[in-house]
């Protein structure tokens, strides 16, 4: 083989290398795999200036994320999320909470607004941070908000009742207070066994609609949930419900906020006529008594019409 045949071929080879690697660049362009990425930490609640929601202190847990409607994924805060979709398409991403404070009840609550953005951009291998925002859905035909207690005025009607050997307070002590003027607290102490109080009766409405307690609380003391059932012609009902736990033995922020749904309860109450919810911490054992308090605040009640 001749010197001038080899320096041909040498040259055809380096073109088609060259002209290889050229192409194998356009095909990593082309069929990029690497997937795009959204960092969501928390939710803001904003205020929506067609609900009367009251206080807009959250518990927003989980971010449901869609992509062009179809759903990627729940993820819980703060969350980095990997997404193999790209370029410009709708995302959606709707705010979690944890239903009754159970960790396996999960749920994207039906009462507050979802964050949409119909050209939102991923970029392969690209974080976008994202802080979503929220609201309570438009007071109206078919969400309403019933704000039962803040505790910011003289007149309260959430009150102790029955066997309860404390009463339910107004304090006005920033120590004490979650936010606003006032909260309401109970006062136990080691002679104290029964602590109660109830909500001014509601009608909730029936038919498969889900209807929710919101409330903000601190206490040295579990406590039980539960609602009166009060029906017509038949014997009334009291429903234990739900116990939430000590929040000052939890480590973290003391206050904690609950969203209590009582829907199997309301939708399964076909002779009643209304209902009232109740709190109840009942200390039985006397070596478990103790002082110590029971706070709450913004009770809500919340539903579906």
């Amino acid at each position: 083989m001749t010197i001038l045949l080899i320096r041909k071929i040498s040259r055809l080879y380096c073109v088609l290398m060259l002209a290889f690697a050229a192409l194998s660049c356009d095909s990593i362009d082309i069929f990029d795999e690497r997937p795009a990425y959204l960092q969501i930490d928390s939710f803001v609640l904003a205020d929506n200036p067609n609900a009367d929601e009251g206080s807009l202190n959250h518990n927003i847990v989980d971010a449901w994320v869609f992509i062009d409607d179809e759903m990627i994924g729940v993820f819980e805060l703060p969350a980095t999320i990997p997404i193999l979709e790209t370029g410009n398409r709708k995302l959606t991403v709707g705010p979690g909470i944890l239903n009754s404070t159970i960790s396996s009840m999960r749920e994207n609550y039906p009462f507050y607004t979802a964050y949409e953005d119909d050209n939102f951009n991923l970029t392969p291998g690209e974080t976008v941070n994202l802080t979503p925002v929220s609201t309570y859905r438009d007071d109206g035909e078919v969400y309403t908000y019933v704000l039962i207690e803040d505790f910011e005025t003289s007149v309260v009607t959430t009150d102790s009742f029955g066997s309860s050997q404390v009463p339910l307070e107004v304090t006005e002590d920033p120590a004490e207070v979650f936010e606003g003027d006032g909260s309401g607290i109970m006062r136990l102490d080691a002679n104290t066994s029964t602590a109660r109080f109830r909500t001014p009766s509601y009608v909730f409405p029936r038919g498969g609609k889900p209807s929710f307690v919101e409330i903000d609380f601190y206490s040295d003391f579990s406590f039980t949930v539960g609602v009166r059932v009060n029906n017509d012609r038949i014997q009334n009902e009291v429903i234990d419900y739900l116990t939430l736990r000590p929040t000052t033995d939890s480590g973290e922020s003391p206050w904690k906020k609950a969203y209590i749904d009582i829907s199997t309860i309301t939708n399964d109450s076909p002779n009643a006529i209304d209902y009232f919810v109740y709190f109840d911490a009942l200390v039985a054992d006397p070596s478990q008594r103790k002082e110590g308090v029971i706070i709450v605040d913004n009770i809500k009640f919340i539903h579906q019409r």
